[in-house]
């Protein structure tokens, strides 16, 4: 709560000096996402993407604050125009795209990009790419690809052994 408080304090701080400030405006965005005001979080990537409509990173930011706000479809919209800006882009581009598109209800979509994603992570699985490995399973389930769903089933409770998902909900 301390960091979110400074980082929300820095961006007020660069605003008084140049209320248009590209790059706080686009923090702000993050402290809000982060307060769960997806509302907020998504006027502030408006903002920002005034100054800078074709920053892939701000366009993939923005698809994931509005898919988190309840509009996946459009969120994943804005994340697939991200990803064609930036054709070299990083790594971590295809975990938000496959986690929005698990929220847009688009399985086999979801299944391709976090497997992107899981086949470029090297060592063990933990951090994102369990997180990744957890989602698609769940994508695999619901593509009807049970075989496959235990298969990362099992790899991500190789490294999370406790795991349970009544904890894991109590994180919400």
């Amino acid at each position: 709560a301390a960091s979110l408080a400074a980082a929300e304090s820095s961006a007020f701080d660069a605003l008084r000096m140049d209320p248009r400030h590209y790059s706080a405006l686009y923090l702000k965005s993050y402290t809000h996402l982060l307060r769960r005001d997806f509302d907020l979080a998504e006027a502030e990537c408006e903002n920002a993407r005034s100054d800078n409509p074709n920053d892939p990173e701000l366009l993939l930011h923005q698809g994931y604050v509005v898919s988190c706000g309840g509009a996946a479809e459009k969120g994943l919209d804005s994340i697939t125009a991200a990803l064609a800006i930036n054709p070299h882009h990083p790594n971590w581009y295809h975990f938000i795209a496959g986690s929005v598109a698990f929220d847009a209800e688009r399985p086999r979509l979801a299944i391709a990009e976090l497997t992107r994603f899981i086949d470029q992570q090297s060592g063990p699985v933990e951090s994102v790419k369990s997180q990744a490995i957890r989602t698609r399973a769940a994508a695999h389930a619901i593509a009807g690809n049970i075989e496959r769903a235990h298969e990362d089933k099992k790899l991500y409770l190789s490294s999370n052994s406790q795991f349970r998902l009544s904890r894991f909900k109590q994180s919400f």
